[in-house]
């Protein structure tokens, strides 16, 4: 009696492996970040920014000169608690090197699945 229920257990164990390596190999998409790195949510960042406000406001790639064009700051934060890549906006510096106030845009983006937590100015 013993040996039948180990057997019956053993079966119902591989079942249940079975079935959760079917699930692993089916959905292994669900298991991988859209957002995978910091480069790819400032592309995101720049785009959204860009759809939002225009070439007037803001300029993608590397800073410039050109005085009054916001630009994205290249090191993008990564918040642990919400999983997702915080991309923020830098200041232009005026030519004579004067003070500068206002604020610049931050762009939330979810790690796991791409979409678009907020979008605000701090």
């Amino acid at each position: 009696m013993i040996k039948k229920m180990i057997i019956l257990w053993c079966v119902i164990a591989l079942l249940l492996v079975g079935n959760v390596l079917q699930f692993v190999r089916n959905y292994s998409c669900l298991f991988t970040d859209a957002v995978p790195d910091a480069k790819t949510a400032l592309i995101i960042a720049e785009n959204v920014l860009l759809a939002m406000y225009g070439d007037d406001y803001f300029w993608p790639g590397p800073p410039t000169p050109e005085w009054g064009i916001m630009k994205l700051d290249e090191t993008v934060a990564f918040d642990r608690v919400r999983r997702a890549w915080v991309v923020t906006g830098v200041l232009p510096q005026p030519p004579d090197g004067g003070l500068v106030t206002g604020s610049v845009p931050e762009v939330v983006i979810s790690m796991r699945d791409g979409r678009i937590i907020s979008v605000r100015h701090i």
